[in-house]
């Protein structure tokens, strides 16, 4: 599923929706085929497919102006300080690295200015 880049890192495309209704998305996801790979309660929960991932947040435990419905635009990445460095090294200047309850993750806008994340592998 990871696909290796010129700049060395492995990152993963994952969509993150933020919901009121984790049960029933979860159901739903599998209904396409998708199953748990990570779960953290009924707060996080990590889906894979055969060709793809989605995660799942509960808006509950967001903390955060997300809303039921959401869904961000976010990456898996083995090493964020890694990418951080390169970001930086390439004039980007927004590029902020931080724990979360799951591990490390990296926020950056696009150059469009939006906040995109990378947050690290977890298995």
């Amino acid at each position: 599923m990871n696909q290796s880049t010129s700049m060395g890192t492995e990152v993963a495309v994952m969509p993150l929706r933020f919901t009121e209704h984790l049960p029933q998305m979860r159901d739903f996801l599998a209904l396409l085929g998708f199953s748990p790979r990570v779960s953290r309660a009924e707060a996080w929960l990590d889906m894979v497919g055969g060709s793809g991932m989605v995660a799942l947040h509960a808006l509950a435990t967001a903390g955060s102006d997300a809303y039921s419905g959401q869904t961000d635009l976010s990456f898996e990445i083995a090493d964020a300080e890694a990418l951080a460095t390169r970001f930086a090294d390439t004039g980007l200047d927004d590029v902020v690295v931080y724990d979360e309850a799951y591990g490390r993750v990296l926020r950056v806008r696009d150059p469009g200015g939006t906040q995109l994340y990378f947050r690290r592998t977890v298995r």
